[in-house]
């Protein structure tokens, strides 16, 4: 049963106060201000003063930067505004996603392009292995 329209926006409206507070409290962790988080994402200081008051729901776009200001992953903040589940977490996966975040788009395409190339690799690694567990031994062969 779907909840009631007046529910779902109540949700969305918690979610959107949690956010804001959990950003702020991540700002003033690290000892910045809304003026120096905002330049460090590249962001006017008033978006981060809306977000934090709740006035404005923002873009992934806007919280990719704001991860990059905080220096986090994005993927804690994606976890922190609820569009990824908590149980989702993996410290392998978040450190991989930023330091992805942090390359130039050069890097990042350099990268893509080895991990391909090593999985292809791995692939035919197991399928040569697979071929090979198939065919019959020569003894075996010979003995028909």
């Amino acid at each position: 049963m779907m909840p009631k329209r007046n529910n779902l926006c109540e949700i969305v409206a918690l979610m959107r106060n949690k956010l804001g507070i959990w950003i702020q409290q991540e700002r003033e962790k690290r000892g910045l201000s809304q003026s120096t988080l905002a330049r460090l994402a590249g962001l006017n200081r008033a978006v981060i003063n809306k977000i934090e008051n709740d006035l404005v729901q923002p873009r992934p776009e806007t919280l990719i930067a704001i991860a990059k200001g905080l220096n986090i992953p994005r993927l804690t903040v994606f976890r922190a505004v609820g569009w990824i589940e908590e149980s989702t977490s993996n410290v392998r996966l978040d450190e991989a996603d930023y330091i992805l975040s942090m390359l130039e788009n050069d890097d990042l395409e350099e990268i893509i392009q080895i991990a391909k190339l090593k999985l292809e690799r791995q692939k035919a690694q197991i399928n040569k292995q697979t071929s090979r567990n198939k065919k019959p031994a020569r003894s075996a062969l010979i003995e028909q």
